[in-house]
């Protein structure tokens, strides 16, 4: 067990699918003093606590519309998160901000899509930008294009569900393939269908 899973376990939040997310995430930023990152499509803030919880001097953007039915994606990915009710994704929410709460001097919280979020967001002010918001095709390259100018050089740019087989109607992997050819970026794959570009 490395040194990471130790530090969840110890905060008691061990999940096995987000801990695979945070520590491709973590290993990437442990170096950085002080990183400020986003996350794109935090739903249950099982990631974000993890990334707060073991990243100590983390401030992190906390993105997520928590709409629930009819808020839909831009493409067809048959992802059951649109088909939640508004009530069920307002209760997640409170959990969520609960949850976090122990770092509610770290976290700034944008309960809005993404596509409007952006704004509220300096470009160059980011270490890193995870996406996990909109898996269709369309959602996900309109993400990369307009978190890309918000993270600053030396940073990253990753997300999750690259090449996900249980969701062969994502269009993650076309999106950020297409990008990483595009702009002759290297593209690195980890734990839990996770992706990263280096910038």
């Amino acid at each position: 067990m490395n040194c990471l899973q130790l530090l969840f376990l110890k905060h008691n939040v061990l999940k096995p699918r987000s801990s695979g997310r945070a520590y491709e995430v973590l290993r990437r930023i442990k170096h950085i003093k002080n990183p400020v990152g986003a996350e794109l499509g935090v739903f249950n803030g099982n990631l974000s606590v993890l990334l707060l919880s073991n990243k100590i001097d983390l401030t992190l953007h906390m993105i997520d519309s928590w709409e629930g039915e009819g808020a839909g994606y831009i493409g067809d990915t048959e992802d059951s998160v649109a088909t939640f009710s508004h009530q069920y994704m307002n209760d997640i929410f409170a959990k969520t901000m609960q949850r976090t709460d122990f770092a509610k001097d770290r976290r700034h919280v944008h309960r809005m899509r993404t596509d409007k979020a952006h704004t509220d967001i300096a470009d160059g002010s980011l270490d890193f930008c995870f996406i996990d918001a909109d898996h269709s095709y369309e959602g996900c390259k309109s993400d990369i294009e307009l978190y890309r100018p918000k993270i600053k050089a030396g940073g990253w740019l990753g997300g999750h569900d690259y090449d996900h087989p249980k969701y062969p109607l994502f269009g993650v992997k076309r999106a950020v393939d297409e990008y990483a050819q595009a702009h002759h970026h290297r593209l690195e794959t980890g734990k839990n269908y996770t992706w990263f570009i280096p910038l």
